[in-house]
């Protein structure tokens, strides 16, 4: 098994924190067809989905920067782009070779403590429907390569310390998907959860 899990904690100074911090609200904010859309096929609020995307793009520059002193990759500025809901694609959030087609590049996942406190473990989300209308399934679950997934934790989306997870294979791990906690997310998402990776066979490095 080549799916792996660990607990690497990425800290930025408090100046580094405070500049990130601004950039991911900033970007956060500007995402509003997005939001728009999410509120009306997500069965969420415009408060959740915000706090959402700062938790999502911050977890891709502690990816980034975990992928540049743990595996040996150059450094990759997360893409700050907002685009409008219609043209929101699922490639990975972190391409190191978009000129290579066998290459996947990296998916991020972030985890919260609220998620945290509602799955009992540490949980990270793929969408599997909308809740009005067709569509909404991440791409994820039509490829046929391996695709990498970066799972990401932090306490609250401004704090200066995200812990990498683990680095898993989708392919490996899609059997241990299951139902979130929450009732009303059933049908709309699938949960990939700590203790079933481990119980998978991943490996727990220290």
């Amino acid at each position: 098994m080549l799916s792996f899990l660990c607990n690497d904690p990425i800290i930025w100074s408090e100046a580094e924190n405070e500049a990130l911090n601004a950039r991911v609200f900033q970007f956060a904010t500007k995402m509003k067809d997005s939001i728009t859309y999410c509120i009306e096929n997500r069965r969420s609020n415009k408060d959740t989905i915000e706090i959402g995307y700062r938790y999502s793009k911050k977890a891709e520059y502690a990816a980034a920067r975990w992928l540049h002193e743990k595996g040996d990759y150059p450094f990759l500025e997360p893409d700050m782009e907002v685009v409008s809901a219609e043209n929101k694609n699922w490639d990975p959030d972190l391409i190191y070779d978009p000129l290579d087609k066998d290459s996947s590049g990296f998916h991020v996942k972030s985890c919260s403590c609220d998620t945290r406190f509602i799955a009992y473990d540490y949980s990270w989300t793929f969408q599997t429907a909308n809740s009005n209308g067709p569509g909404g399934k991440d791409a994820i679950f039509y490829s046929k390569k391996d695709e990498w997934v970066i799972l990401v934790y932090a306490t609250t989306w401004t704090i200066n310390k995200y812990v990498i997870m683990g680095l898993v294979d989708f392919q490996e791990v899609k059997s241990v998907l299951c139902d979130p906690n929450k009732d009303s997310l059933v049908g709309l998402r699938l949960c990939l959860n700590y203790e079933n990776i481990r119980k998978l066979g991943a490996e727990v490095l220290s």
